[in-house]
C-alpha cells in the first residue's frame, strides 16, 4: 500500500511536468528553453526520488524488523515461568563471577578447612593441668587416652580397656585412687589421625609405663620421637614405631632409653642411615633388638 501511495504521488507530479511544458511552448519560443531545463531539473529529481524511494524500502526488507534486547528478554522468560535458584548466577546477573571464584577457590577452602580442624585437635590434645592435679598423671592420662579410642592396661588387670569394647564394664574413675597405675599402651586405634605432638605431655610423669605402641600414628615424627624419649626413658622396656613419620635423625633420640628392650620400625625407612643409627643403638644397648615389619 504504502508503494502504491508513492508511485501514484510521482505519477502525479510527472504529468503535471509534462503538462506544463506544453503550455510553455505554447506561449512563445522565449520561454522554451527555460521550461525545458525546468522539466529536466524536475525529471532528474523525480528520478532520485524514485531511487531513493525503492532503495530505501529493499534496505528495511533486507533488514527486518529491529528486535530490542529487551524485547527478547521478556520472550525468554516469561514472568509466569519456573526459575532456577541457580539463575542468579547466569552471564547477565553479574554474578557469575563469584561462582567462578569459588570453583576456582575451593582447593584453597578444602586445605584451610584441613588445616583448622588439624589446628583445633592438637589444642584439643593439649596437657590439662587440672585434670593431672585432681586425678594423678596415671588416671588423667588414661581417660585421656581411653576417649580417644585407644587401648589401655593398667599394672594388675588381666584386660585391656578400649572404649569399644561394649563387653567390658570397667569404669575410670574422674579422681585420685590407689591402685589405678597405667602400665600400657596402644595408640594404634585412636582416633582423628592418632596421637599428636602436643597430646605426649599426657605421658608424662608416668613412672610404671613400660609398653607403648605408636604404630600407624603418622603426625609422630622425629621431634616427637624425642620428646618421647625425654619423658618415658626410665622403665619403657617396648617402643613400636612403625608406620610413623619418622627418620633416621629421630631414631638417634633413643640412645636416652636405656631399659629398652623392644623397637618395632617400618621396613619403609630401611638406609644405610637408619643401618647405621641402629647399629649404633644396638652396641650402645646390648640388650635392645631391633625389628622391622
Amino acid at each position: 500500500m504504502w508503494a502504491n501511495k508513492s508511485l501514484q504521488g510521482i505519477n502525479r507530479r510527472v504529468f503535471g511536468v509534462v503538462r506544463g511544458e506544453r503550455v510553455r511552448h505554447s506561449s512563445g519560443n522565449a520561454d522554451a528553453y527555460n521550461a525545458r531545463n525546468d522539466t529536466k531539473n524536475e525529471t532528474q529529481n523525480i528520478a532520485k526520488d524514485i531511487s531513493e524511494s525503492a532503495g530505501g524500502r529493499e534496505t528495511k526488507r533486507s533488514r527486518g524488523p529491529v528486535v530490542t534486547e529487551e524485547q527478547m528478554k521478556n520472550w525468554r522468560e516469561h514472568p509466569e515461568a519456573w526459575r532456577s535458584k541457580l539463575s542468579v548466577f547466569t552471564a547477565g546477573s553479574g554474578n557469575r563471577g563469584i561462582l567462578e571464584l569459588l570453583a576456582a577457590s575451593s582447593t584453597k577452602l578444602t586445605r584451610i578447612w584441613r588445616l583448622r580442624h588439624e589446628y583445633s585437635e592438637r589444642l584439643a590434645q593439649q596437657m590439662m593441668p587440672t585434670s593431672h592435679n585432681q586425678m594423678g598423671a596415671d588416671l588423667a592420662a588414661a581417660n585421656f587416652l581411653y576417649h580417644r579410642g585407644a587401648k589401655i592396661k593398667f599394672a594388675r588387670h588381666e584386660n585391656w580397656m578400649l572404649k569399644s569394647d561394649k563387653t567390658n564394664k570397667t569404669i575410670l574413675p574422674m579422681r585420685f585412687e590407689n591402685g589405678w597405675v597405667l602400665e600400657k599402651i596402644d595408640c594404634k586405634t585412636m582416633i582423628k589421625g592418632g596421637m599428636r605432638y602436643e597430646g605426649l605431655d599426657n605421658l608424662s610423669k608416668l613412672r610404671s609405663l613400660t609398653w607403648i605402641s605408636l604404630k600407624g600414628n603418622k603426625f609422630i615424627d622425629d621431634w616427637g620421637v624425642d620428646k618421647l624419649t625425654s619423658i618415658t626413658y626410665k622403665n619403657l622396656e617396648y617402643l613400636n614405631l612403625a608406620e610413623c613419620n619418622i627418620t633416621y635423625r629421630g631414631l638417634i633420640a633413643l640412645w636416652k632409653i636405656e631399659p629398652l628392650k623392644m623397637l618395632v620400625l617400618s621396613s619403609k625407612i630401611e638406609s644405610k642411615e637408619v643401618d647405621i643409627v641402629c647399629s649404633m643403638l644396638e652396641e650402645t644397648n646390648p640388650k635392645l633388638l631391633i625389628q622391622f615389619e
